[in-house]
């Protein structure tokens, strides 16, 4: 993919010798639009990419916590469970 390398050449603050995205683009054969839709998308991946790791965190954390004695099933159990835990069950109506 042409457009992380478009990203980390092109002229900016830290790198004002680098080369604007306009010739790049030309030069790599990549639409301008192209370049710019990647980079406006680059922070929702990023975003995404942490919402991904966050369960396996917990996981770990809940490996360590029963002294490494659950193994994959009970962990996962127990993560479902957590979950549960904070979020109202589906189809139950709210009493407030």
């Amino acid at each position: 993919m042409r457009s992380p390398f478009i990203d980390a050449e092109s002229a900016t603050e830290t790198n004002p010798r680098g080369h604007g995205v306009a010739l790049m683009c030309r030069v790599l054969g990549v639409s301008r639009s192209g370049c710019y839709a990647y980079l406006a998308a680059r922070p929702a991946d990023e975003e995404q990419a942490r919402q991904e790791d966050q369960p396996v965190a917990e996981m770990r954390h809940n490996h360590d916590a029963s002294r490494r004695a659950y193994g994959a099933l009970r962990i996962t159990a127990v993560a479902a469970e957590e979950r549960a835990a904070g979020q109202p069950q589906a189809g139950r109506a709210d009493d407030a």
